[in-house]
């Protein structure tokens, strides 16, 4: 998948329980067995004595020749140059109908005889950052070849408002108002937490009294 959309599609899936099966009980060396005709599947030399790149959850991957495709193997058939079936060994069915139901939902996932090349949305190489920061791959100077990062960084909204907005910590701890002034935001310390809300619904003023020094907050009801 590059930045400019185009995708190579190196490897396809199936699901088997889509093809057509035939029950091979005998007439060959490695009998009996169900196969299926099947072309794109990348050929790599002999098919008879290769494991080509097929992989599947419920069978094994085997060559076809005679002593390797034994029971629970799935193999592939056909010419040096063209795959033509697939060929699954599995003593324990022998009905057709019952093989082919039991194959649905069993996928196949193989090597494109020939890469296909699709068209997506292109991108900009972004970084993925979160609501807490973002995580940078950094060359420790100890590796031959350096780990490229994106140039650009997208920051989510409710992080770039936080990046903009956010004052300086305090050195040290306490209770502390943030103000903002001539567009920069500050910490301001007040002496005392403020009082607990008034128990009874009304409309109530914060009233500051310093004496020697120290500050009592209180709230005082209006009239």
């Amino acid at each position: 998948y590059e930045a400019s959309g185009n995708v190579t599609r190196k490897y396809g899936i199936v699901d088997l329980g889509t093809l057509t099966w035939t029950n091979v009980p005998s007439g060959s060396v490695v009998a009996p067995y169900f196969n299926a005709n099947f072309s794109g599947i990348k050929s790599h030399e002999s098919t008879s004595i290769v494991i080509h790149n097929i992989l599947c959850a419920k069978y094994l991957t085997t060559k076809r020749a005679d002593g390797t495709f034994v029971d629970k193997c799935i193999t592939v058939d056909g010419t040096s140059t063209n795959i033509s079936a697939i060929n699954i060994k599995d003593y324990a069915y022998t009905d057709t109908a019952a093989f082919k139901a039991a194959m649905s939902g069993v996928y196949l996932v193989y090597e494109l005889d020939t890469p296909t090349t699709e068209t997506a949305a292109p991108y900009q190489n972004p970084q993925i950052v979160d609501d807490f920061g973002t995580e940078q791959y950094i060359d420790a100077g100890d590796r031959d070849v350096e780990i490229p990062v994106g140039h650009d960084t997208f920051y989510r909204q409710n992080l770039r408002a936080k990046l903009e907005t956010a004052p300086n910590s305090p050195d040290s701890s306490g209770d502390y108002l943030m103000r903002r002034s001539n567009g920069q935001n500050s910490y301001v310390p007040y002496a005392s937490p403020l009082p607990a809300l008034p128990a009874e619904d009304g409309t109530y003023t914060l009233k500051c009294t310093v004496s020697d020094g120290t500050a009592t907050l209180s709230w005082e009801a209006e009239t």
